[in-house]
């Protein structure tokens, strides 16, 4: 054999197995594709609607009195944070203070070389006082912003609330069905 015959058959031969190993590839790739289309839809489990867990009366005066004009807004939260008398819970700025320094705490402790669970259950538990407290000095204020308003004010803010909660709902269908 002559070395352009030996050089040919080489060269054939490596041509040969490019496109073997391209089938190859190109059959995998088509039966991945097919196997996708072929396998059944996950079957997910239905879960229950996610449990309402919003008040009736909604823990933020600042939603109650968005629909009084600046200078009343203003009038009725002022008078309702001096009136505001919460037995020892304390007022709720310093406690969003607190309850802010106390997540950074906890997120500083989950950080740490050392994973040390007692500090970190501790301050757990310290955001769970302080949610609480929160939740009591909240529901006071709301009693005292209500107390200064008028029927007429209050009926204007309930509309808007329920318009408000409607409009939440439609948002939370939408990106259930987005999901989907």
């Amino acid at each position: 054999m002559s070395a352009d015959a030996v050089t040919n058959v080489k060269t054939n031969n490596t041509w040969i197995i490019a496109l073997l190993v391209s089938m190859a590839v190109n059959g995998l790739l088509v039966g991945l594709l097919l196997s996708k289309q072929v396998q059944p839809d996950i079957v997910r489990p239905e879960l229950p609607p996610a449990q309402n867990t919003q008040r009736i009366v909604p823990n933020n005066p600042r939603h109650l009195v968005r629909t009084l004009s600046p200078k009343r807004r203003k009038q009725v939260m002022t008078t309702a944070m001096k009136n505001l008398d919460v037995k020892g819970e304390g007022h709720p700025r310093p406690m969003f203070k607190q309850l802010q320094q106390a997540k950074m705490k906890t997120m500083n402790l989950l950080s740490a070389d050392a994973l040390d669970t007692a500090a970190i259950e501790q301050s757990l538990a310290d955001i769970r006082v302080l949610n609480q407290k929160l939740a009591v000095s909240g529901d006071a204020l709301m009693l005292e912003v209500l107390a200064q308003l008028t029927p007429e004010e209050r009926k204007t803010a309930r509309e808007a609330l329920q318009k408000r909660k409607k409009m939440r709902r439609r948002k939370a269908n939408r990106r259930e069905h987005q999901q989907r």
